[in-house]
């Protein structure tokens, strides 16, 4: 563990002692990674990040949900109902940008 490590985490432990509450956003934004990355990172990982993110957020926001061949990821349905299945509101936003073949919503989970 470096010094700057140590230095951070009795910084944010302070923080949290003065505050009670942990820390959290209001809203958490991923790009680039889940769903994109599909035919490497498996659906457990998938699952175990958006928990994750749920953890720190009240509202989390993944885009995009294609894989790197712009195709539907094929862990998204998977993730989703297991999201709801812990109580998370999930629902999908039409983006007004493009930033690869076929991404045009976003997975927004509350």
């Amino acid at each position: 563990m470096s010094m700057r490590h140590i230095k951070v985490t009795a910084q944010l432990d302070k923080i949290r002692h003065v505050t009670r509450t942990p820390l959290r956003r209001q809203n958490l934004r991923c790009s680039h990674y889940l769903f994109l990355y599909s035919d490497h990172v498996n659906l457990e990982q998938h699952f175990l990040s958006m928990k994750e993110l749920c953890c720190v957020t009240d509202e989390a926001r993944v885009y995009p949900l294609v894989t790197l061949e712009g195709k539907p990821s094929g862990h998204l349905d998977s993730v989703v109902a297991e999201l709801q299945n812990v109580g998370k509101d999930v629902s999908f936003l039409k983006v007004g940008y493009c930033f690869q073949k076929g991404a045009e919503e976003m997975l927004v989970v509350k």
